[in-house]
């Protein structure tokens, strides 16, 4: 099935051209009429893998130096200059004011021209019409005149699943197994024997008795079988945990 568009352009196409225009001056790209219309064709090609139809509603024809529409020549601009590549060309003014785009594509969208203009703004125009000629896939074996099949473009794989409509239900017979695994897991759990404690002797005792009259003490000395001894904060801790 053969997917064109026909009728009146996108009524904010020129505020996309200007948007445009604005970012190919900052990323030293030049806003002649055939880099602009390539950046256009290429914008629709991309938006047309997530949406499903092109954005600008042009009809995209095989006509000069590839894909192209009569009607968006109002918009590209009219005022001669010399390109980088020192050939005279028309290329569109660009506005003095910041463009904004975000009520007409959201944010994903306008990644996705950005991303267009940061690729292939600043790119040799013939490197460009070489892409646009043998990498889209509404070029291919299309004759001069031809309008554009963009139902030929590969739809955009979604990063992220959609989710299920209906959860799966697991049967009465699933849901008694789970539930007998775990109690049989409960169970053994239960009867595990629980580790000894390790023994108590007259040092582990003259310790508790030393930390339950004055545990606040950082350090302190105190007489066993005769000897002084040191408690510090670090032994005491040890002591504690093992009474826990």
């Amino acid at each position: 099935m053969t997917t064109t568009m026909s009728g009146r352009p996108h009524p904010h196409l020129q505020r996309l051209v200007d948007y445009i225009v604005q970012r190919l001056s900052d990323h030293e790209g030049t806003a002649a009429r055939t880099r602009l219309a390539k950046l256009l064709y290429l914008f629709d090609i991309e938006y047309y893998r997530v949406h499903g139809h092109p954005f600008t509603r042009l009809q995209w024809r095989f006509l000069h130096y590839g894909p192209y529409d009569t009607a968006l020549e109002p918009y590209l601009g009219s005022d001669e200059a010399t390109t980088t590549s020192g050939h005279r060309a028309y290329v569109a003014r660009g506005s003095y004011e910041d463009v904004s785009v975000d009520d007409i594509l959201t944010l994903s969208d306008r990644m996705i021209l950005d991303r267009v203009v940061q690729q292939w703004g600043p790119e040799d125009l013939p490197v460009l019409l070489d892409y646009v000629y043998f990498g889209t896939e509404p070029m291919e074996n299309v004759t001069r005149g031809e309008v554009l099949d963009f139902s030929r473009v590969a739809k955009a794989t979604p990063k992220y699943p959609e989710p299920q409509q209906e959860s799966r239900r697991l049967s009465d017979e699933v849901l008694a197994d789970l539930r007998r695994r775990l109690a049989c897991r409960r169970d053994a759990r239960q009867a595990r024997a629980r580790p000894a404690r390790a023994p108590r002797d007259h040092v582990y005792e003259e310790g508790m008795r030393f930390l339950n009259a004055g545990d606040q003490v950082p350090q302190a000395r105190r007489l066993l079988d005769g000897r002084a001894i040191q408690v510090t904060p670090e032994a005491a801790k040890t002591i504690r945990e093992q009474a826990e």
